[in-house]
C-alpha cells in the first residue's frame, strides 16, 4: 500500500497527553446514577398516572354501561309503546286501505266502464274516421289520377308539339338546305355560265385575232404584190434607158459573179428578193452608162417591214375579272341569308349549352376567327371580341365551350361558297341564351 507523503511541517514528536484529573470518574458515575434514578422516579410517576388514568376510564364506562342499559330499558318501554300504537295505526290503517281498496274498485269499475263506453265510442268514431280517411284517399287517388291523366296528355300534348316544332324546324333546315343547295346550285350553274362566257369570249378574241392577222397577212401579201409589181415596172424602165443593162439586170448578176447590195438600203442581202436585186444592178448600170451622179438617184428602201401579230386578250385584264389568289381572295355577291343560315346551324349544331355556368348561359359572347378557302376554322385564329351580360370569368369558360364548337363542327369545313371567300374569311359570330347569331 503506498505510503502518503510526509509534510514538511508535520512533527517529528507530539507532546504527552495531559493527566486525568482527579474524581472524573466518581463524578460521572454519580451523575449517571442521578440519571438513572430520575427516570425511575419518571416512570413510577407515569405508572400512577397510568393506573389512575385506568380506574377513571372503568368507572366512566361502567357509569356508560348503566346509563346505555337504563337508556335501553326505556327504549324498549317506549318500542312497546310505540309497537301498540303501530298496531292500533296499523289495524286503522288496514280497514281505511280497504275501504279505499274497495272505494278504488268500485271507482274502477266505474272507469272501467267509461274506457269501455269511451272505447266503443273510439271505435265508431275511428271506424268512421277510417271510413272517411278511405273516401279522402279514394278522392285523393282519383284526383291524383285525374291529373297523371292530365299531365300525361299535357306531355303527350308537349311532346306532340314538340315534335312538331322538330318537324317543322327539320322541314323547315331542309327547305333551307334545299334553298341553299338551289341557290348554290344557281350559282354554280351561274358561275359556270359566266365561265363559259369568258371562254366563248376568249375564243371569239382569238377568231378575231386570227381574222385580224390574216386580214394583215392578206393585206401585206397584196402590199407585196404591189411593190413587185411596181419592181418589175422599174426594171423594164431601166432596161429601156441602161446601156446595155438589161441582161445584167435581168439576172441580177455581175461581171465577177458576186451578190450585189442593195445601195442604200439597210444592209439586206440581194436573194431576199430578185427583183429587188436586178433593179440595183439596173440602176447601178445605167448611171454608169448614162453619166449620171450616184447619189442623184433615189434608192428604194426594200427592207422587208415585219408584220406584228395582234395580241390575244388576255382574260385576267379583261372588266368584271377576278383575279383572286391569297391576297386578293374572291369577293363575288354578299352571303345571301341561306348561306348564313347554314353557318349559323351548323356551329349551333356543337354548342354545348349545358356544359356552361349559370352566369355563362346567360351571357353573350362574339368569337371572331379565320377560315382557310375549304371553310375549314383557323384554330389559332380563335379569338373572343366581346361579351355582355356577365364577368370575365364566365365569359372565357363560354369563349372555350364556343371555340370547341366551331372547331367540332368546322373539322369537314363549313358548306361557304368558295366564289365568295373574300365575304367569309373573316367572320364574327355570337353565342347568346337563345342561339348562334351570324350577320
Amino acid at each position: 500500500m503506498p505510503v502518503a507523503p510526509r509534510s514538511e511541517l508535520a512533527l517529528d514528536r507530539s507532546s504527552l497527553p495531559r493527566l486525568r484529573p482527579d474524581g472524573l470518574v466518581e463524578e460521572r458515575n454519580a451523575r449517571l446514577a442521578a440519571q438513572e434514578a430520575a427516570r425511575q422516579a419518571a416512570a413510577e410517576a407515569a405508572r400512577a398516572e397510568a393506573e389512575a388514568a385506568r380506574r377513571a376510564a372503568r368507572q366512566a364506562e361502567e357509569q356508560r354501561l348503566a346509563a346505555e342499559r337504563e337508556a335501553a330499558r326505556e327504549a324498549r318501554r317506549q318500542a312497546a309503546e310505540q309497537a301498540a300504537r303501530d298496531e292500533a295505526e296499523a289495524r286503522a290503517a288496514a280497514e281505511a286501505r280497504q275501504a279505499e281498496q274497495r272505494r278504488q274498485a268500485a271507482e274502477a269499475q266505474a272507469r272501467e266502464e267509461e274506457r269501455r263506453a269511451a272505447a266503443e265510442a273510439q271505435a265508431q268514431a275511428q271506424e268512421q274516421a277510417r271510413q272517411e280517411r278511405q273516401r279522402r284517399e279514394a278522392e285523393a287517388r282519383a284526383a291524383e289520377e285525374r291529373r297523371a291523366a292530365e299531365a300525361k296528355a299535357e306531355q303527350e300534348r308537349r311532346a306532340a308539339e314538340t315534335r312538331a316544332r322538330a318537324e317543322a324546324q327539320r322541314r323547315a333546315e331542309q327547305e333551307r338546305q334545299a334553298e341553299a343547295e338551289r341557290q348554290a346550285e344557281e350559282e354554280r350553274r351561274a358561275e359556270q355560265e359566266r365561265q363559259a362566257e369568258a371562254r366563248a369570249a376568249r375564243e371569239q378574241a382569238q377568231r378575231e385575232a386570227e381574222e385580224r392577222r390574216a386580214a394583215a397577212a392578206a393585206e401585206a401579201a397584196e402590199q407585196a404584190r404591189a411593190d413587185r409589181k411596181a419592181l418589175e415596172d422599174a426594171v423594164r424602165e431601166a432596161g429601156q434607158t441602161g446601156a446595155g443593162g438589161a441582161e445584167t439586170a435581168s439576172t441580177g448578176d455581175t461581171a465577177g459573179g458576186d451578190r450585189q447590195r442593195i445601195d442604200g438600203g439597210s444592209g439586206a442581202s440581194a436573194d431576199q428578193d430578185p427583183l429587188a436585186a436586178a433593179l440595183a444592178g439596173a440602176l447601178s448600170q445605167g448611171t454608169e452608162g448614162g453619166g449620171q451622179d450616184a447619189t442623184s438617184a433615189d434608192p428604194l428602201q426594200l427592207a422587208p417591214t415585219p408584220i406584228r401579230p395582234t395580241p390575244l386578250p388576255d382574260p385576267a385584264r379583261e372588266p368584271g375579272a377576278d383575279a383572286g389568289g391569297p391576297g386578293n381572295p374572291p369577293m363575288g355577291e354578299p352571303l345571301s341569308l341561306s348561306e348564313k343560315d347554314g353557318l349559323k346551324f351548323a356551329i349551333q349544331d356543337c354548342w354545348n349549352v349545358g356544359a356552361l355556368s349559370v352566369e355563362a348561359s346567360r351571357m353573350t359572347i362574339s368569337v371572331g376567327f379565320s377560315m382557310t378557302p375549304d371553310g375549314r376554322p383557323e384554330p389559332a385564329s380563335l379569338r373572343m371580341a366581346d361579351y355582355r351580360g356577365g364577368s370575365e370569368t364566365a365569359a372565357r369558360q363560354a369563349f372555350d365551350v364556343a371555340r370547341r364548337a366551331i372547331l367540332m363542327c368546322g373539322r369537314a369545313g363549313f358548306a361557304l361558297p368558295s366564289g365568295k371567300y373574300g365575304r367569309w374569311r373573316d367572320v364574327v359570330v355570337d353565342f347568346r341564351p337563345d342561339g348562334v347569331g351570324f350577320e
